[in-house]
């Protein structure tokens, strides 16, 4: 027989990008579950893997010619299995995998004020204040009202020793909330070391005429926290 038989389809041939895709968002809906499920250490291995398969290493490259989160389901969930990770992680105190998938996250799609926030307080969890204030300021850039920013911003600009940078936040804000007690604390505290700064920005002065409430020592606390992690972090004396 002289004539050539057709040559079948290799039934372990490559799956379209299609199918890829497919299972991709499938493998997603199934980590979702287990996480919503408590099944988090299953979670977390469904996750890698989909990190680790062909198609969201392929997204990255679309990604870098303009895709979007918006424009690209895959791109998208790529973006959310990098959250979910880091949930999982905080969740379960490891601090520095949580940081670690929020930059990812946010380097995929930096739009999304709360991812800010939550990265700023994996970063303050380390003793990074200089990357939690980092991560504060972008938040307040996505959003300048978002009083979790504010507060975060606030705390680690005081626990960085930025007094001035403290009080030209804390002059806006208490400008427009003038009970906020996190910072009539801190004006108190900056006044008593540093008067000189006070004097410079008269919208302060006045919230020093509000009396000290005991309430206002736990944000020095926090503060005084924030400060011993760092000095582990660096391991030198501030």
């Amino acid at each position: 027989n002289s004539g050539a038989t057709p040559a079948r389809k290799s039934s372990s041939s490559k799956p379209t990008k299609e199918a890829q895709e497919s299972a991709c968002l499938q493998l997603y809906r199934t980590a979702l579950k287990c996480q919503q499920d408590g099944k988090l250490d299953e979670a977390k291995s469904l996750y890698q893997e989909i990190l680790d398969s062909e198609v969201l290493q392929e997204v990255s490259q679309s990604h870098a010619e303009g895709a979007s989160v918006e424009t690209s389901p895959v791109l998208k969930v790529k973006y959310l299995t990098y959250k979910n990770i880091a949930t999982i992680a905080r969740e379960q105190g490891d601090f520095s995998a949580a940081l670690e998938a929020y930059i990812q996250a946010s380097s995929i799609d930096g739009s999304e004020v709360v991812l800010w926030c939550q990265m700023a307080s994996s970063a303050v969890s380390l003793g990074n204040l200089l990357l939690a204030r980092k991560a504060f300021e972008q938040a307040l850039r996505c959003n300048e009202g978002y009083w979790p920013a504010i507060e975060g911003l606030s705390g680690v600009l005081f626990a960085l020793d930025d007094y001035r940078a403290c009080l030209l936040l804390l002059v806006k804000v208490l400008n427009t909330e003038p009970e906020f007690p996190r910072g009539i604390a801190y004006v108190h505290s900056i006044n008593e070391k540093h008067p000189e700064l006070i004097s410079t920005l008269p919208d302060l002065q006045i919230h020093l005429m509000t009396p000290w409430l005991p309430q206002y020592s736990k944000y020095l606390s926090e503060a005084n926290e924030m400060k011993k992690r760092r000095k582990a972090l660096c391991n030198v004396d501030i």
